[in-house]
């Protein structure tokens, strides 16, 4: 097993824990206050790990960052924004967890696979391609059986 696949597990465990912190917090507040709450909190956490590792760095470290990696980081953080406002707003608007967060996952795993071949030329095998088609084709299912 790679080593990234606990990452992975890790990050799904911390996405259940978005999932019903965003439909049970985000569906009962405004999604600008949501995601207010949600950056400011964040921060606070955030912050103190950030200023830890810095100091442990050479003087001039963060100047020396290069600036590509650093600009697709500030384009992580618009997206996220987005995200976390649609997300609020489909809670606002009565989406379940269960099928609004997973057609939010298969809808981004299709588009991200479609990117990953077409522009970054990732290579998939016959398997990865049928599980991306099973994924197409569950998104209009899973709409389908909303309430």
């Amino acid at each position: 097993m790679n080593l990234w696949v606990l990452f992975a597990i890790i990050s799904g465990i911390g996405m259940l824990g978005y999932n019903l912190s965003a439909k049970f917090g985000g569906g009962a507040l405004p999604p600008p206050v949501f995601a207010g709450v949600m950056y400011f909190s964040g921060t606070i956490i955030v912050l103190p790990i950030f200023i830890a590792y810095v100091l442990k760095q050479p003087e001039g470290y963060l100047l020396s960052l290069p600036m590509k990696p650093v600009l697709f980081s500030v384009c992580a953080a618009i997206s996220v924004v987005i995200v976390d406002l649609a997300v609020s707003k489909m809670f606002n608007l009565g989406a379940d967890v269960g099928l609004g967060m997973t057609s939010i996952s298969m809808i981004s795993i299709f588009l991200t696979a479609l990117v990953g071949y077409f522009f970054i030329k990732e290579d998939y095998s016959v398997i990865n391609i049928l599980g991306l088609a099973l994924a197409l084709i569950a998104v209009p299912m899973l709409f389908h059986s909303a309430k």
